[in-house]
């Protein structure tokens, strides 16, 4: 979609511009596709009977050179996913994913709170968090429920727009607390805030973590608004209704649907939700709901083909993830992020999980004892099938943080409590 003749964008920028800043590792690319080419010739005279047998054998030959080559090719990315990393590492074949917002890319200082020394060890929070389950907002027996979830949680969803671009926002507290993306936010200490009803208020930035990509906002209460009631990620289950509420393009109070698609896609350093509700530029910071009207998570990024369109696959913060941040922005505390100090590798075959290759000395996973060989296969609660799964629990938790890691050592279930360090900038 591009600007009608005379229109711009807000900041008068493309509507598609280049990613914004993120801490993954990953190399930018796109696809391109296939075009199909017909000859405008004649088809070739066929062979005669007489070769048939020597182009049956070379057919042969050819097959099986490919599929040992497809057997190698298999066996080298597997390889390079496992390779030795530091926890904070990603899968190595993971495409750089554009955030669908319309602001273009700007540094953004990692918070603009100075960090807080914390003298004592503290106990790390779940991912699964304690955050209770609301009770159902919109009945199961909806006629439309689509329709009927976009009218319970369109009121909470807000336009943000500052001098870089726009964005999206959850209003979830009835103090005037909103979550948004850091990268909608940018460098900004203040933002626009339009709500559903058209009032336009200005907002305050109290914080971001451009490590996780999640910002507060507060506006003030004199306007009404809606608050959106946050559910835990346990309570979302893979295929179940997805409603997305945001401002693709500034278009606000946009509303499309469709399923949540996967869980813990680790994206950049958080495990986020995946669904297939078409999510755009400008999408960014709004919620992504369930069937019975509670917000499950925050649109924050999409991939692409590189043709700058969506393709289906969209992800969002999962709610456990973007409160915990954002309680910390509020509390004013060190949003630096938690070392384990092991290298390992998502096993090739096996048990899923993360065989530890080196113990880094003077970190709390040696101070715990864990060994080289254990296999990882538990954190704090949830269960850990690769290297991704535990770089993105071992960051979301604070530095200090206790935590419980479980381990398998010679086939004995073993669980150590580890003191997380800081992760080295």
């Amino acid at each position: 979609m591009r600007p009608a003749s005379g229109e711009t964008v807000a900041g008068g920028r493309p509507d598609w511009p280049a990613m914004p800043p993120t801490t993954g590792t990953a190399a930018t690319a796109s696809t391109t596709p296939h075009t199909s080419l017909t000859s405008p010739h004649a088809p070739p005279t066929p062979p005669a009977p007489r070769r048939r047998v020597g182009l049956v054998l070379v057919s042969l030959f050819a097959l099986i050179g490919l599929a040992a080559g497809a057997f190698f090719f298999g066996r080298s990315v597997g390889t390079d996913e496992n390779a030795n990393v530091p926890v904070a590492a990603q899968a190595a074949d993971e495409q750089v994913i554009p955030a669908p917002t319309e602001i273009p890319p700007t540094p953004v200082p990692a918070t603009p709170v100075p960090p807080t020394a914390v003298p004592e060890p503290e106990s790390a929070t779940p991912n699964d968090s304690s955050l209770p389950v609301p009770p159902p907002v919109v009945p199961d027996d909806a006629e439309e429920p689509v329709a009927a979830v976009a009218q319970a949680v369109a009121p909470a969803v807000v336009l943000i727009q500052n001098d870089q671009g726009q964005g999206s926002g959850i209003i979830y507290d009835a103090s005037g607390l909103i979550l948004t993306n850091a990268h909608v936010v940018g460098q900004a200490t203040d933002v626009s805030v339009q709500l559903a009803s058209g009032i336009r208020v200005p907002g305050v930035v109290l914080g971001a973590d451009t490590n996780t990509d999640v910002a507060v906002v507060q506006i003030d209460t004199d306007a009404e608004f809606g608050v959106a009631p946050l559910a835990p990620e346990s309570t979302v289950e893979v295929g179940q209704l997805a409603v997305a509420i945001g401002s693709p393009f500034g278009l606000e109070q946009t509303v499309t649907s469709g399923i949540v698609s996967a869980k813990g896609r680790v994206v950049g350093t958080v495990a986020m939700i995946q669904t297939d509700a078409p999510i755009n530029p400008g999408n960014s910071g709004g919620a992504l709901a369930d069937r019975q009207g509670r917000v499950i998570g925050m649109n924050t990024s999409i991939r692409t083909d590189g043709s700058g369109g969506n393709i289906g696959v969209g992800f969002a913060i999962p709610a456990d993830t973007m409160l915990l941040v954002a309680e910390r922005i509020i509390a004013g505390d060190s949003l630096e992020q938690g070392y384990l100090g092991v290298t390992g590798a998502t096993p090739l075959l096996g048990q899923p999980g993360v065989v530890v290759q080196e113990v880094l000395p003077d970190t709390g996973a040696a101070a715990a004892g864990v060994l080289p060989d254990d296999l990882i296969v538990g954190f704090n609660g949830i269960e850990i099938r690769s290297m991704g799964d535990l770089a993105a629990a071992v960051r979301l938790q604070a530095p200090n943080a206790t935590v419980a890691v479980d381990l398998l050592r010679g086939g004995t279930p073993i669980t150590v409590q580890v003191t997380l360090g800081i992760l080295p900038s």
